[in-house]
């Protein structure tokens, strides 16, 4: 009666901690949130398919040459309004559809920068901007899913993420001038 008892306790034990193992496991912090296909959150069921977070626009955004003051870029934008916004950024968004647009992250106080491609699908063209509005650093056509630090040349105080190789297709260099109108303002 004795063996049985301890045999018992000692199951039970096990069984419970095969559970707090399998729980641990299966915790994944960088695995995308998901959606079913009404569009609510998921449990990964079958129905479920990954999130890719929609463009929301906030305003527009143009890119100017320094010399010429000619237009070289004008688009929609779409503006980090938070820090968990600016921690996610393009991440788990596997397109620019339904059209080309741009992500601007203000962060605060003008200093050095870094991005990472984590869980970012599509190559970007990482764009660092100063209090000036000028464009003081770039980083074209970024690896995608690279943990590589991206850092900035000199201090900024705002990003902008724009398709890989739209930068250079539109002739976007260093010292280029960026302005933007945010919807919320009015």
């Amino acid at each position: 009666m004795q063996f049985a008892r301890k045999f018992g306790v000692i199951l039970v034990l096990a069984a419970m901690a095969l559970f707090i193992v399998s729980q641990f496991g299966s915790c994944n912090r960088e695995s995308a949130p998901t959606r079913n296909k009404d569009g609510n959150s998921g449990s990964g069921t079958s129905k479920s398919q990954p999130y890719e977070p929609k463009f929301r626009e906030d305003g527009s955004v143009w890119i100017t040459k320094a010399e010429t003051g000619d237009t070289l870029v004008a688009l929609p934008l779409e503006i980090t309004r938070s820090e968990e916004e600016r921690q996610y950024g393009m991440m788990y968004r596997r397109s620019f559809k339904p059209d080309f647009y741009g992500m601007l992250f203000p962060m605060g106080e003008e200093r050095l920068q870094s991005f990472w491609m984590r869980n970012t699908y599509m190559g970007l063209d990482i764009l660092y901007i100063n209090n000036k509005r000028e464009i003081v650093s770039m980083v074209n056509n970024a690896k995608p899913l690279s943990d590589a630090p991206l850092r900035s040349e000199a201090p900024a105080s705002y990003v902008l993420e724009l398709p890989a190789g739209y930068s250079l297709s539109h002739g976007v260099a260093v010292g280029d001038k960026v302005s933007w109108y945010d919807n919320s303002t009015n």
